[in-house]
């Protein structure tokens, strides 16, 4: 995949956040799929995926993140937030998916870090290029991708399927499958 680059010491420590919290979802049952968006340094917002808890197909992680920013807020603080959001970084341990990119561009954020390729659903060129589509509404961003952080979180969703996904449809949860070839 293109822009596949070194990542700087303080982008590798963001990705160190992000596998820590990809980590933490791992305990819960969730996909391990985490990200944070920085700005200045500073931890704007976090999430992490809650499908599985929420039985919400749409709570990825970004979305997650996006909501802790913008819940509770007026509509002028969320203005503001909106144009943080516009001179902020999006570091996540796997590509966003369509969806997640397409809010991303929404929210005009210029800049997104991640690890791992998403081959069935990704947003930033692994199936579409919703980043940097020009008929696509939104503010285009640029994508840089580490491949040391994608092992990393490749690593993890091998363990999330190893153990089984509990909220996969009936049929196709992987125990199911292993316990009716016995």
């Amino acid at each position: 995949m293109e822009n596949e680059f070194e990542l700087t010491t303080e982008e590798s420590g963001w990705m160190d956040v992000v596998h820590q919290l990809a980590t933490s979802a791992l305990s819960c049952g969730e996909v391990p799929i985490a990200c944070v968006v920085v700005h200045n340094s500073t931890v704007v917002c976090e999430g992490k995926n809650a499908t599985n808890a929420t039985r919400n197909p749409t709570r990825h992680a970004e979305l997650v993140a996006f909501d802790q920013l913008f819940s509770g807020k007026s509509q002028e603080e969320v203005d503001g937030c909106k144009s943080v959001l516009q001179e902020s970084t999006l570091y996540v341990n796997c590509e966003p998916c369509i969806m997640c990119a397409a809010a991303i561009r929404n929210l005009g954020i210029p800049r997104v870090v991640f690890g791992c390729s998403n081959e069935r659903f990704g947003g930033c060129g692994s199936v579409l290029s919703v980043h940097k589509n020009e008929q696509m509404e939104g503010r285009p961003f640029s994508v840089k991708i580490s491949t040391e952080a994608g092992t990393e979180a490749v690593a993890l969703l091998k363990e999330f399927y190893k153990q089984g996904n509990p909220n996969a449809p009936p049929g196709k949860r992987k125990r199911e499958i292993a316990d009716a070839s016995k």
